[in-house]
């Protein structure tokens, strides 16, 4: 692999004649991965989530008026009609559930079977903080009039956010959940699933990494392996956007690099041994000098968030009228609402035509060009640089 400035330079000319065939309507980017966001609200305000407080009266993300979507509405959005009109050469998309706490739904049960049968050989997945005892779930199956299959059978992934090994370092860190609860509800997960799917790795951990939890990393690599029914552990860095002081010190930037080395190290070892898929972002490796450093942005390259792929990538939030919920995740709160008005991109159409239009084609060009405040958006992740670093390099 090679740094190329040239390379960069087509691949911004590549971009701009995609943009001018979207804004003209001759190109649609696909979308694969659809987002739904079934609920704002959540039972937890972990110091390390930028979307939830203790002094929001909603207990919802940004303090939004709260919201669960019903079965009912839930068919009427998302159709056998409307999964079908917006398949990739006849295959589904991969779905996730998303947004707030899922498992809090009233008739999360009957969404996650009714989807199934829409969509058989879709790749599902829901990320929970892991609160909800399986029991909830348990009674809306046994009421369901459209299948009895365990959710352990339904979905495809079942993510559990677990951000500390030791109790005091998860309670210190996704409050006001307690270790023993998430822990023994896990523990009826892996029941439910050797009962019901035992040739299926249905589980997740995903790990928000920073000094307070580092430490920790191998133990819970080793807890997936020894639990059984773990594909593998997810980590990422912790971000701090809003630029919390007891969160700054929390940052991976204040451990030493032989120290983060050598925890990232074991957790590899540890993730071979018991088969586990272990996912490590290349912003942690990089900080560590366990991957190649990343190319210094010119400067006539302006913010490397020019560059993100987080507009282009297929991934979509729909809301639970099937409307577009947000552009980016990664946004500061309340910037994709602010920039969806300013750039009047249609909300009262379907979501995936809405990620098409030309509205949504001028935002794009705008923000490759770095124009007005655009790049102000973002919170700082490192998928903008990541996006640049496969601009600038080209194989050989």
């Amino acid at each position: 692999m090679i740094h190329s400035d040239s390379n960069c330079k087509e691949n911004i000319l590549y971009i701009n004649k995609k943009i001018a065939d979207g804004l003209c309507g001759n190109f649609r980017l696909p979308v694969r991965t659809i987002n739904i966001a079934l609920t704002n609200k959540c039972n937890l305000h972990c110091k390390i989530c930028y979307l939830c407080s203790p002094d929001f009266e909603n207990k919802t993300y940004n303090n939004e008026t709260p919201f669960a979507l019903s079965f009912e509405k839930y068919k009427n959005t998302f159709s056998k009609e409307w999964f079908q009109k917006h398949s990739i050469n006849g295959k589904s998309h991969a779905i996730t559930f998303v947004h707030g706490e899922p498992f809090l739904v009233p008739e999360i049960y009957n969404i996650l079977a009714y989807t199934r049968t829409m969509l058989p050989r879709a790749y599902m997945s829901v990320v929970t903080n892991g609160t909800i005892p399986l029991s909830v779930l348990k009674k809306q199956q046994e009421k369901s009039n459209i299948c009895s299959d365990s959710l352990a059978q339904i979905l495809s992934l079942i993510s559990f956010s677990f951000d500390g090994y030791k109790s005091s370092t998860f309670e210190s860190i996704r409050t006001p959940a307690k270790y023993k609860n998430v822990y023994r509800n896990i523990l009826e997960w892996v029941k439910e699933r050797e009962q019901f799917a035992p040739n299926k790795n249905v589980f997740r951990f995903g790990v928000a990494l920073s000094k307070r939890n580092i430490n920790e990393l191998p133990d819970i690599i080793k807890l997936a392996g020894k639990l059984g029914g773990f594909s593998g552990v997810y980590v990422q860095p912790l971000v701090n956007p809003k630029h919390v002081k007891e969160l700054e010190e929390w940052m991976l930037e204040n451990i030493k690099k032989e120290k983060g080395q050598r925890a990232i190290q074991k957790a590899y070892k540890l993730g071979e041994k018991y088969s586990l898929n272990v996912v490590i972002e290349d912003a942690i490796l990089e900080l560590f000098g366990i991957a190649d450093p990343m190319e210094e942005i010119a400067e006539d390259d302006n913010k490397s968030a020019r560059f993100c792929d987080g507009l282009w990538d297929g991934k979509l939030i729909i809301k639970t009228d099937g409307s577009l919920e947000s552009l980016c995740c990664r946004f500061t709160g309340g910037r994709s609402a602010e920039l969806m008005e300013r750039y009047n991109i249609p909300l009262n159409i379907d979501a995936i035509d809405a990620y098409n239009s030309p509205e949504y084609w001028l935002l794009r060009k705008d923000f490759l060009e770095g124009k007005d405040d655009l790049l102000d958006s973002c919170i700082g992740c490192d998928h903008g640089k990541y996006a640049y670093k496969k601009f600038c390099r080209t194989t050989k």
